[in-house]
This record gives C-alpha cells, sequence and structure tokens, in this order.
C-alpha cells in the first residue's frame, strides 16, 4: 500500500467531515493502494450522514479514542497506519481535485523521505478551485540538515507526504494535550530525512473556519499558546543536545531553533502583560543559549528583528510595531 490518510476529528459539523472524505475518495488513486484512516477523538454525536454515505467503503478504518486533542489523534492514526507514504489532512480541509496522485507517484518513484507540497487559504464553504503552475515540477532531492539550513519550515504537518517507516523507526509522535503538537515532530523528521523533495502543485485546501482554534485568540487561549510554544523549543533543543553529542552537523536545526524563538518572541511582545510573560520566559532561554538572539544573517528581516529584541528600548519598538500589523 502506497499511502495512509489520516484524518482526525473531534465535533466538527458533518457536511465539513462529508466534504473532506468525499474529496479524498474522488481521487484517481487505485483502490489497494491507498487507505483513509479517521480517527474520532472522543466526540459528543455520531456523524449519521458519514457513517451512512462510507461505512461500507473498504479503504476507510474508523478509530476512536476518549478526547485527548489533536495530536494524540494523529499518533493513534500514525500506529494503525499500513502505507509507504503517510498524510495528514484536518477534517475541515481538503484537498484540491486530482493533485495528489502524481505527487504520490514522484515520492514512491523517486523513494523520497520527505514530499513537500504547496497550500492556500479557503473562505468558502463550497469547494474552491485554484489556478495551479501550468508545469508540475520537482525540486531535486536534498538532505535534512541542508534543507533546514536554507529554507523557511512551515510547522503544519498537512503539507507533507512523509515516509512512514522513518517515523515509526525513529519512535517519533505529535506532542499531546495542547496546541502547536506538530512543531518539534516536523522539524525533528526533516531533519533526519535523507531526501527531500518539493513540488510547486498547489494540494492542500486550508479552510478558515470562524470559531476554530486558529481563529479564536482569546486571552487565556494566547496564554496557553505561549506554553506550548516553549514547550515545542525545548523538545527541539532537547534534541539538538543530543544530536550534538554525536558529533553531527547542526546548522540546519540551530536555524530551526532560532527562527522558532523569534516567532516566540513576537508572540510574547503582543501581549498585554508581555513585561511579565518575557520575564518568565527569558531566563530560560538563555540557559538554553537562544537569547540574546544570535548574530547570524540567516536575512535581513532576522537580523533586524535580532538587533531590537537583544534590547528593552528594541522591544518596545517591535511591540509597537507589532500591534500596529495587528490592527
Amino acid at each position: 500500500m502506497q499511502l495512509s490518510i489520516i484524518v482526525p476529528y473531534y465535533n466538527i459539523k458533518e457536511k465539513f467531515l462529508f466534504r473532506c472524505l468525499s474529496n479524498v475518495f474522488s481521487m484517481k488513486i487505485r483502490r489497494d493502494e491507498y487507505e483513509v484512516i479517521l480517527v474520532d477523538d472522543g466526540s459528543k454525536y455520531e456523524p449519521t450522514r458519514v457513517k451512512d454515505a462510507f461505512s461500507t467503503n473498504k479503504r476507510l478504518v474508523w478509530l476512536k479514542q476518549p478526547h485527548r486533542g489533536l495530536g494524540a489523534a494523529r499518533n493513534l492514526g500514525l500506529r494503525h497506519a499500513r502505507g509507504e507514504y503517510v498524510l495528514f489532512l484536518d477534517a475541515d480541509d481538503y484537498l484540491y481535485r486530482h493533485t495528489l496522485p502524481p505527487l504520490l507517484e514522484h515520492a514512491v518513484k523517486t523513494g523520497c523521505d520527505i514530499l513537500r507540497f504547496g497550500y492556500r487559504y479557503c473562505h468558502s464553504m463550497e469547494e474552491e478551485t485554484v489556478e495551479q503552475p501550468a508545469r508540475l515540477q520537482f525540486t531535486s532531492p536534498m538532505d535534512g540538515n541542508n534543507y533546514l539550513r536554507t529554507h523557511h519550515l512551515p510547522s503544519m504537518a498537512c503539507v507533507y507526504l512523509f515516509r512512514l517507516s522513518m517515523c515509526m523507526g525513529m519512535n517519533l509522535q505529535f506532542a499531546e494535550d495542547g496546541f502547536i503538537e506538530d512543531e518539534a515532530f516536523t522539524a525533528i523528521l526533516h531533519f533526519n530525512a535523507r531526501r527531500i523533495v518539493e513540488s510547486n502543485s498547489i494540494v492542500y485546501a486550508y479552510y478558515q473556519r470562524p470559531g476554530s482554534i486558529t481563529q479564536t485568540l482569546t486571552p487565556k487561549r494566547q496564554k496557553a499558546l505561549i506554553r506550548y510554544h516553549f514547550r515545542a523549543i525545548c523538545e527541539i533543543h532537547d534534541y539538538y543536545k543530543e544530536q550534538r553529542g554525536l558529533r553531527r552537523p547542526l546548522k540546519g536545526l540551530e536555524r530551526k531553533l532560532n527562527a522558532l524563538t523569534v516567532d516566540f518572541i513576537r508572540r510574547i511582545l503582543v501581549r498585554d502583560n508581555w513585561r511579565e510573560e518575557w520575564k518568565n520566559y527569558v531566563g530560560r532561554l538563555k540557559e538554553m543559549k537562544l537569547f540574546p538572539l544570535h548574530g547570524v544573517n540567516y536575512t535581513m528581516k532576522y537580523r533586524v528583528f535580532s538587533i531590537l529584541a537583544n534590547c528593552s528600548l528594541g522591544r518596545l519598538l517591535l511591540r509597537e510595531l507589532l500591534l500596529r500589523d495587528i490592527h
């Protein structure tokens, strides 16, 4: 079997789940070459319409667990996956039609560990179309350390095809019981990949649902995001320390840690009680030698941010600029 598509859901409206599954099953992939693993993360109701429509579909594996969050649901799906590659698909999102088969074919043909593809935000309940590149293209393979050293890495796990054996061989799991569950998973998996390939195809439709976690940022949720963001930094940093002892090239992982720290500081600076949050975390960032920000010249934007963030007056200026962007 070539592909396992893992679709976790929790209390989602049936129309989203139905759209997601209908789209997947319309893909022109041989029936014996893929499976869809649907993980019910302890929902309070049964999606009757979805069960009526797909219950006899032999490609559909239906799992259920008590409510433990997206990370735990994905981990359960991984443990049951049988495909050579795995793709994560959130139940309120969908795949643009006819885009996946050529990417899967290329991944299997080249034996790459990770294949990255494009995504677009969408806002309509109806399936949207997107203008695709005139010609499908793939980059030459690149190893994980060099890829991280030269590329910005989206943390969302849904924009990649991952080789399942690599995930399971490393016993790598998503963080559970919180948000930002895929940051460490994605970074560590990329770092260990031997062959990473990018496609210019736009595959993933990322639905911006009103009321979703990403769209509803209450003060309580903002505080939680800061906590879980820092947890991701710590997880990657602990892994970095282990690899340093093995004398592996680590520039890519260092760049990811520095970028993640910049995003963390940015997240703190827009909070009303940012000074309190800063005091809570700056000491621990210093212990990990992630602050003051390193004066490396990744990009001009990173360089300027580092100079400002490393001094108190600069942080005040950054806060004003960030708040201006928000409003």
